[in-house]
């Protein structure tokens, strides 16, 4: 019989607890050489959590070079593992393997018996517990700094000061941010506005992902807690209105505006062969420039069978009419939802849950391997968040014009507010050559 030794310590219990891989292995030496036990191997895991096996890459290198009749050898039931589902497949696994588990430190921690494997699952579950305890706690105690706005994390972000656990604003910096969110609102892209930010403050350049994700995408500049437990968090940079208006064009990926020439249908064009967005450009008549659109992949990349172009002047007549045509349903129809359908999606939601106890039932008793788990479990979830989606309150934007003169308004815009206008009220415009198809 072969020992393979296994230590492990996560950050926070070298800080709390004062533990170290060192103290761990001399014991286990020491243990081996009391009982004649040849070390194979060792292997290590510093400064990661026993919640999962997944980041310990020592340990799974150890489970998979385990050998039949060798023992697997820690300190303590919780270096080995604190989640009850993933040391469970664990351990029988290497049942199969005939390998068994010891804590030295635990006598009735010993799988090569049978009372040995029961204390092993009974202590393993309330070390669970425990752990799912102390995160509870964790997160409690997070939600109600975060509700009384102190900051719980380390990084400040750009534009905010920290003064006595809160964020104020920073006299200078927030106002380039302010500058920046209007830029994007005006330029509408986002690759232009990440190079003239770099370009005007050469000494506070940043990358185009975290750009995007940590600036521009962040709730915190309106004044909200990216986790959404506080509207109120800290004093905002700009309004709650400006950056929903910014998220709403980042969502629609409207492309760069490089002249002073208006497409009206920018990025709502879309081709309903392949489904790429249609480029628009222009023709000259006499002295007026025609703006026409065409799709993508089939003018650039010609691997679309979609080659007709369409005027924006017909687009711009159809979807006019559309438009009115659709205000008017929408004033007459009743928007109340029907109450059988409601209870049709919560009973659905509550038997995907069901299906989803049940899976992770059939997991630990190992009829499932964790790849059928794995796939299995995301395809349900999956299932699951497209009923919460479907149970969301449907709002219709064109609410807001069921009373109002569509075509008397649209005919006194120019050519900005037009683009602007379609945008507000339109997600997708589908052309397939001959029809059109309009997503509100």
């Amino acid at each position: 019989m072969e020992a393979l030794l296994y230590t492990r310590v996560s950050k926070e219990d070298q800080v709390k607890f004062g533990m170290s891989l060192d103290a761990q292995l001399e014991s286990l030496k020491q243990y081996c050489s009391e009982n004649n036990l040849k070390i194979r191997n060792i292997y290590s895991d510093e400064g990661i959590s026993g919640g999962s096996i997944t980041k310990r890459k020592a340990f799974q290198s150890m489970i998979e070079e385990a050998k039949p009749g060798d023992i697997i050898l820690f300190t303590k039931l919780d270096r080995f593992s604190r989640n009850l589902l993933d040391a469970n497949i664990v351990v029988k696994e290497l049942t199969k393997k005939d390998v068994s588990i010891k804590a030295i430190n635990e006598d009735d921690i010993d799988t090569s018996t049978a009372d040995g494997k029961f204390i092993f699952n009974l202590k393993l579950s309330l070390a669970q517990r425990e752990r799912e305890k102390v995160s509870e706690r964790i997160n409690d105690v997070f939600a109600y700094k975060i509700k009384q706005g102190e900051i719980v994390s380390g990084q400040i972000p750009y534009g905010y000061m920290k003064k006595n656990k809160h964020l104020v604003l920073d006299p200078v910096k927030s106002v380039w941010m302010r500058e920046m969110f209007e830029h994007y609102l005006k330029y509408q892209s986002l690759v232009g506005t990440c190079k003239w930010w770099n370009e005007q403050h050469p000494d506070e350049t940043i990358g185009y992902t975290a750009f995007k994700n940590s600036r521009i995408s962040n709730p915190i500049y309106c004044g909200k807690h990216p986790s959404g437990l506080n509207d109120n968090f800290c004093d905002p940079i700009i309004s709650v209105e400006q950056f929903d208006k910014v998220q709403e064009l980042l969502s629609r990926n409207i492309k760069s505006i490089r002249t002073n020439h208006v497409y009206l249908f920018t990025g709502l064009m879309t081709c309903s062969h392949c489904g790429r967005r249609m480029a628009g450009f222009y023709r000259k008549w006499k002295d007026n420039k025609l703006n026409y659109y065409r799709c993508y992949n089939h003018t650039q990349n010609g691997i679309c069978d979609n080659k007709h172009c369409i005027s924006e002047r017909k687009i711009e007549e159809f979807v006019l009419q559309d438009m009115i045509k659709k205000c008017n349903e929408i004033a007459s129809a009743s928007l109340k939802p029907e109450n059988t359908d409601e209870v049709k999606l919560q009973n659905k939601k509550a038997n995907t849950e069901s299906k989803i106890s049940r899976l992770k039932d059939l997991y630990v008793d190992g009829v499932l391997t964790k790849e059928e788990f794995d796939t299995k479990y995301k395809q349900l979830q999956d299932e699951i968040e497209a009923i919460k989606q479907e149970m969301k309150p449907k709002s219709n934007k064109l609410l807001e014009l069921h009373d109002v003169d569509v075509k008397e308004l649209y005919s006194k815009l120019n050519p900005e507010n037009k683009r602007a206008f379609w945008r507000k009220y339109i997600e997708r415009i589908y052309f397939d050559g001959h029809n059109f198809k309009v997503v509100y």
